[in-house]
């Protein structure tokens, strides 16, 4: 069975579809609920911890002291979270595109194939 010039168009198109879907990935949801989860738990870490220091009358100033240092240990992982999820949709987009210029030279190829 021989592959005919239709049957390639159709699969480029197809191809080109996949490609130039609008649908967010899984992975961009799972990042959102693993980030939702993280703000939970560290809401309720910092609930516990200034009920536990407020038991021990401990002075107000220390206390926002400790929740300034736990909200930039948190700010610190969220940015280095950031920065490798910023990487990573640059190199998929880098991937995107040799994929977009190599279906167009295939493209160009089948038209001067099929002149």
């Amino acid at each position: 069975m021989s592959t005919t010039h239709e049957d390639i168009l159709a699969r480029i198109i197809v191809l080109e579809e996949k490609v130039n879907s609008r649908k967010l990935p899984a992975m961009l949801f799972f990042a959102l609920a693993i980030q939702t989860m993280t703000a939970v738990w560290w809401a309720s870490d910092i609930s516990a911890s200034v009920k536990s220091l407020q038991i021990g009358n401990v002075s107000e100033l220390t206390v926002k002291n400790y929740i300034a240092e736990r909200e930039k240990a948190y700010l610190e992982m969220d940015n280095e979270r950031y920065l490798k999820m910023a990487e990573r949709v640059t190199r998929v987009e880098g991937n995107f595109l040799f994929i977009e210029k190599s279906l167009t030279r295939i493209e160009k190829k089948l038209m001067l194939m099929g002149e």
